[in-house]
C-alpha cells in the first residue's frame, strides 16, 4: 500500500524518513526532510511504502505550478529511494495510480542507481511507459567517481602525474585547506560562487537555499562539507568546494576560484585531495566529480573540465537519466508544448528587456 501525504510528517515518522533516504547505498539528500526543510516556497509531497514495518521506498515529490488541462506535475530528484530494486518494481505502479488519482498530469524522477543497474532501472520504467528527458546541467547523469576503498596513499598514486604534481606545488606554495566550521568563511565563498557564475553568465545557486543549507546541512556536517583554500596573505578564502553526501557517495557538487587572485588557480586539485580525505573518513564509498560530459567539443571549455576531473579517475559511470510518466491523456502534448515553445519564448522576452 502507498502512502501519501502533502502535511508534515510526525516527528518519529520524519525521523524514520531521513534515516532511510540518507543512509540507504543510492539514498540522496535531495529526498530528505534535510533538503525539503532548505528549499524554500517549494510544495512537496510524500510517498512511501512499508513492508515488515520498515521503510521499503519513499519519494519526495516537488509539486511544480500545475499547466492547465495537463494538470499538476511531479518532480522527485533522485528519486525514489528504496532498499532493492525489487521493491521498486512491486510499488511504482501503484505509485503511479495513487498520482493520477490527486490529480498529478505527469512525473519526474530519476532513481539514483549507477552502472549496470541503472539500466535495470532504465528497462523498468521503459516498461511502464516513461520517457527519457532533457537532464538540466546541475544534475549529472554521467561521472568520474574515484574509488575510495583503498588507502589514502593508493588512491593518491592512482592520480595522473599532472594532478599528483599539483597537489604538491600547491602546498609547497603555502596553500592550506581548511574545513568551514563558521558561517563568515561559508559565505564568502558564496560570494566568489556569485562572481564566478555571473562573469561565466551562469545561473548562481539560490542565495536563500545556500544560506538555509548552512543551518540544516554543513554546519551539522553529517551530510555535507564545505572545504576552502587559503594562502599565506590572509584568511580570506581563494576559492573552494561544496561537497554533499547522498547514501555511500560523497559528490563535489559546487566550488570556484577567486579570478581577482592568482594564487587560487593553484588550489583546485589540493582541495578536491582533502575533500576525499574527508569522504573516506566519514565512510563514503566513492567521490563523485560532480559530472562529465561525453559530448564536450575537443579544446572546449567543457573539455578542459573533463580533462581536470579525469586527472584523478578514469572510471566514468552512468546514472538514471531523468524519466518522465504522463498521467492525463492531454498532459503530453501541451507539456511538450509549454516546454519547447512556451517557456524558451518568455526566457527571451525578459532577456530582451
Amino acid at each position: 500500500m502507498i502512502e501519501y501525504s502533502e502535511h508534515p510528517l510526525a516527528s518519529g515518522m520524519e525521523t524514520r524518513w531521513d534515516a532511510f533516504v540518507l543512509n540507504a547505498p543510492h539514498g540522496s539528500l535531495f529526498q530528505s526532510g534535510l533538503w525539503s526543510r532548505s528549499t524554500g516556497g517549494a510544495r512537496f509531497g510524500r510517498l512511501w511504502a512499508e513492508e515488515g514495518g520498515e521503510i521499503v521506498l519513499a519519494m519526495l515529490l516537488e509539486r511544480l505550478r500545475p499547466v492547465p488541462i495537463a494538470g499538476s506535475r511531479g518532480l522527485a530528484l533522485r528519486g525514489p529511494v528504496v532498499a532493492e530494486l525489487g521493491a521498486l518494481e512491486r510499488h511504482l505502479p501503484a505509485i503511479l495510480d495513487t498520482l493520477r488519482r490527486r490529480g498529478y498530469g505527469a512525473i519526474t524522477l530519476n532513481p539514483y542507481w549507477p552502472g549496470a543497474d541503472a539500466e535495470r532501472v532504465r528497462s523498468l520504467l521503459g516498461a511502464l511507459g516513461f520517457e527519457i528527458v532533457q537532464t538540466p546541467g546541475s544534475i549529472h547523469d554521467c561521472s568520474v567517481q574515484v574509488d575510495l576503498a583503498q588507502d589514502l596513499d593508493a588512491i593518491k598514486s592512482s592520480f595522473r602525474a599532472t594532478t599528483r604534481h599539483e597537489i604538491d606545488r600547491a602546498a609547497k606554495r603555502g596553500i592550506r585547506c581548511e574545513v568551514v566550521t563558521a558561517k563568515p568563511d561559508y559565505e564568502a565563498l558564496l560570494l566568489i560562487m556569485q562572481r564566478m557564475f555571473r562573469a561565466k553568465g551562469l545561473p548562481a545557486p539560490d542565495a536563500r537555499m545556500m544560506h538555509a543549507l548552512w543551518d540544516t546541512v554543513f554546519a551539522p556536517g553529517r551530510f555535507g562539507r564545505v572545504i576552502v583554500t587559503k594562502d599565506e596573505q590572509g584568511d580570506a578564502p581563494l576559492g573552494g568546494i561544496v561537497l554533499l553526501v547522498h547514501g555511500e557517495r560523497c559528490v563535489y557538487t559546487w566550488g570556484a576560484t577567486d579570478p581577482e587572485r592568482r594564487a587560487g588557480q593553484y588550489a583546485g586539485q589540493l582541495a578536491h585531495w582533502q575533500g576525499m580525505a574527508w569522504a573516506k573518513a566519514r565512510g563514503c564509498a566513492c567521490y563523485d566529480m560532480g559530472g562529465y560530459r561525453e559530448d564536450a567539443p575537443p579544446e572546449s571549455p567543457m573539455d578542459k573540465i573533463n580533462r581536470f576531473k579525469q586527472g584523478f579517475s578514469k572510471q566514468v559511470v552512468r546514472f538514471v537519466p531523468l524519466h518522465r510518466r504522463y498521467l492525463r491523456p492531454w498532459s503530453r502534448p501541451v507539456l511538450r508544448a509549454v516546454e519547447t515553445w512556451i517557456v524558451p519564448h518568455v526566457r527571451a522576452l525578459r532577456a530582451d528587456h
